[in-house]
């Protein structure tokens, strides 16, 4: 009788409560719903480049109840990301580090429970470069755990394969492509680039150095410079290839060091050439908008003096 009643007690409390309308299901759905167009905004700034706009967005979502507990791990993923990588953009490492470290566990989680989540729109590589460099930046102390992460990244980057930027017109091929889209493809087309991967090579290089000597950083330094010649990006190659002729100096191959050190002078000099060519191009297309103002100014001045003023028409 006791259970009985105790049953007719619950289904009058709940007789007219629909929990899917106006419970404790509707409330959660609602800040899903305000922490997904949160996001939405954040990452929309962080694309554009405003950080400082896009990290108090994030950390909301973050502070939000929504993003707690294991089915909180899809929001807490994408809002962790977000803010490591604004984090990251201006210059606050330590904090860059402990959110991207929380993006790879919520990531790791979300795979280990089958539960959906969204891929970053910048792509997974970036945060792990991110990460590595954040963790690196914080002393020599956290150096082993950044050459995990850069170890971790270009595994990372193998798996995602060339990434390429999206530079076609919306409707192409019948696909639509955002400006959003096309913002984040080069991200993840930087990201896994080979002038970034020459970058982690050069970290691991260093790293190494200071538990083996040059002997074991040599060859992390003799892949950054394959890298960076493949990349195209004369200062890195110049930088690759006077970390290699120091490394071969230390180990003492004089030759192998004399060859390096050419390849450098040969690569500032070609910098030098190209920064004097943009120098020059500058200057006389400066000089060209001047001329173009100046010749419109003209053109304005003369057209007013031959404009007929107040009351000419009134004259004989």
């Amino acid at each position: 009788a006791a259970k009985a009643a105790a049953k007719e007690a619950d289904a009058h409390v709940f007789r007219h409560v629909d929990l899917s309308k106006s419970g404790l299901t509707s409330r959660r759905e609602a800040a899903t719903e305000e922490a997904e167009g949160q996001l939405e905004r954040a990452f929309a700034s962080l694309l554009d480049g405003e950080d400082a706009q896009a990290a108090p967005l994030f950390q909301a979502v973050l502070r939000s109840k929504g993003s707690g507990g294991p089915s909180g791990a899809p929001q807490r993923l994408a809002a962790s990301y977000g803010a490591g990588v604004a984090a990251y953009n201006l210059g606050r490492h330590a904090e860059s580090a402990a959110l991207l470290a929380t993006f790879f566990e919520a990531k790791a989680a979300c795979e280990a429970e089958g539960r959906d989540y969204t891929a970053p729109p910048l792509g997974t590589p970036l945060a792990r470069f991110y990460l590595a460099h954040s963790t690196y930046a914080l002393g020599r102390d956290r150096w082993p755990v950044a050459a995990d992460h850069l170890r971790a990244y270009l595994r990372e980057v193998e798996l995602a394969g060339p990434q390429r930027v999206l530079n076609m017109p919306n409707g192409w091929q019948g696909r639509a492509i955002s400006d959003g889209e096309r913002k984040a493809s080069r991200f993840r087309n930087r990201a896994c680039s080979d002038e970034a991967r020459a970058d982690a090579h050069a970290m691991l290089s260093l790293i190494a150095e200071q538990g083996g000597g040059a002997e074991a950083a040599l060859e992390d330094a003799r892949r950054a410079a394959e890298l960076a010649q493949a990349g195209g990006v004369v200062e890195q190659r110049a930088a690759a290839a006077e970390r290699l002729a120091q490394l071969h100096a230390a180990l003492g191959d004089t030759a192998a060091a004399e060859e390096q050190a050419a390849l450098a002078a040969a690569a500032h000099a070609e910098a030098a050439e190209k920064a004097a060519k943009e120098a020059r191009e500058r200057e006389e297309r400066e000089k060209k908008e001047s001329e173009d103002q100046s010749m419109a100014a003209v053109g304005g001045d003369e057209a007013a003096a031959e404009a007929p003023g107040v009351g000419d028409g009134d004259r004989d």
